[in-house]
């Protein structure tokens, strides 16, 4: 029997996805008054979380890869909203439904990565001009600087001289998924495990209070990927495309 697309509230975004937890991060951000949808198992949902509400968001369609290849192909017919849809629903889609795609991947976990990491701490607030610095020689892009509101802290890592070398901030806004951002470490000191040491203490630390940690990172980072996968971080590939049918 071919599925249904249906119209959805929510709270029924995270029940029709089985609490996925890409679902239950963005649910917060859904644009207001945009509808939502269900095609068989997969969501999808405008989204205003990476262009902001006032730039009329993007869709993200989750779910398993034929339903959601379905929803997709439907949805993106009329639409000018760019998509993101899960990397196996993209590999179904006929030529000619979305276009100029790139990569990029969700992570997640909910059991602590590692034995106590030692030498990572909660930063005190007036550290953060310190994070600004080392953000801005070693991360310029990153997508929260020290003052963004949706930052609830940062974490750290100091040398034996007590300069900042390492810090990730806590970004978490659905409660039951703690997410880790704008994780960086001193230019000249990769390669040496501060990158796993800094994300393995945030997520743990996240997992305890939240049940569940998660984070995203561009798909081209090979480097980042190769430590969410020591971490033994769940994966979720997604395509970022522009619809072609509009």
């Amino acid at each position: 029997m071919t599925p249904a697309l249906r119209t959805l509230e929510t709270e029924e975004l995270v029940s029709v996805s089985r609490g996925h937890p890409l679902v239950r991060h963005l649910a917060p951000h859904r644009v207001a008054g945009e509808t939502a949808w269900s095609y068989g198992d997969a969501v999808a949902l405008v989204n205003g979380y990476w262009d902001g509400v006032d730039q009329g968001g993007d869709i993200m369609v989750v779910g398993p890869a034929q339903d959601a290849a379905g929803l997709t192909e439907l949805l993106a017919r009329g639409q000018r909203r760019p998509m993101s849809v899960p990397a196996a629903a993209y590999a179904l889609l006929p030529d000619g439904v979305l276009t100029q795609p790139h990569g990029w991947g969700f992570r997640w976990l909910e059991t602590p990565t590692s034995p106590a990491v030692e030498g990572v701490a909660w930063l005190p607030s007036e550290a953060e001009d310190e994070v600004q610095r080392l953000l801005g020689d070693a991360f310029p892009e990153a997508s929260f600087k020290p003052g963004d509101p949706r930052v609830r802290q940062w974490a750290g890592i100091r040398d034996g001289n007590g300069s900042l070398v390492a810090c990730a901030a806590d970004t978490t806004e659905a409660p039951g998924v703690g997410f880790v951002a704008a994780i960086t470490t001193r230019t000249e000191l990769r390669g040496q495990g501060l990158g796993r040491r800094i994300t393995g203490w945030t997520l743990d630390r996240l997992v305890e209070r939240e049940g569940l940690a998660a984070l995203w990172h561009y798909g081209g980072n090979l480097a980042a990927a190769k430590v969410y996968d020591a971490l033994g971080m769940r994966r979720l590939d997604m395509v970022a495309a522009e619809p072609a049918l509009s």
